[in-house]
């Protein structure tokens, strides 16, 4: 079930993408696994192994010959792995360092969620996911940098946004105790990680693929219409 969630909010994200590089700013699954991590535990992992492999298999599956296949193949495995490394492993760190009590009580614990669940666990899939697609060839490797911090920055704004929101609504919005600290981490950081992509990495990205109107999109964010 977490696959195909995974699945169908791939598409509805690319919604949001900016044409023409097809990149969205917010990369709503990245936030609905980690939520689900957090609210169910880790043996839903292979749900978001299944759904992030699908997903990018989908958007750059090619019959031409099987090598192109292999390279499908390959990106989708390194996508799945960084995405259930990204989910799971922030959720490990998350309760590690707030002791398993509400995520969203103190102004300390919103950092570490932060932290973890916002930055360094969505580095981890922008990493695999941006190496496997330059290693297989489609993303050019001068191209790397600026790739990779759209990927971040996506999945980033994902989880800041969307993981608390659901969060909130499987306990009950009476049960959240959202401080005006909390309120504030919440709207501000989600803001200023969005403007510094807007400003920095997606200007070099545009400039690239206007430059080379047949280069693939160079990330998963690509998928079919």
């Amino acid at each position: 079930m977490l696959a195909l969630v995974y699945f169908v909010t791939a598409r509805l994200g690319q919604l949001l993408a900016i044409p023409p590089g097809n990149i969205t700013p917010v990369w709503i699954p990245s936030g609905i696994i980690l939520a689900a991590v957090l609210a169910r535990g880790y043996r839903v992992w292979p749900g978001i192994f299944l759904g992030a492999f699908a997903g990018n298999v989908w958007a750059y599956f090619s019959t031409e010959s099987v090598g192109a296949m292999l390279r499908c193949l390959l990106a989708g495995t390194a996508n799945g792995i960084g995405d259930t490394l990204c989910a799971v492993g922030g959720a490990y760190l998350i309760t590690r360092t707030t002791g398993g009590r509400d995520l969203f009580g103190q102004a300390t614990d919103v950092i570490r969620f932060i932290i973890f669940g916002g930055i360094l666990g969505p580095g981890v899939s922008a990493l695999f996911g941006v190496t496997a697609l330059s290693l297989v060839g489609f993303v050019p490797w001068h191209n790397y940098a600026s790739s990779l911090a759209t990927w971040w920055t996506g999945d980033g704004v994902g989880i800041l946004i969307f993981t608390p929101m659901l969060l909130a609504w499987r306990a009950g919005w009476r049960g959240c105790r959202f401080g005006r600290e909390e309120l504030l981490f919440m709207l501000l950081v989600p803001t200023a990680i969005f403007s510094s992509w807007a400003l920095v990495p997606a200007g070099r990205f545009f400039a690239w693929t206007a430059a080379s109107p047949s280069a693939g999109s160079p990330s998963r964010r690509r998928l079919p219409s």
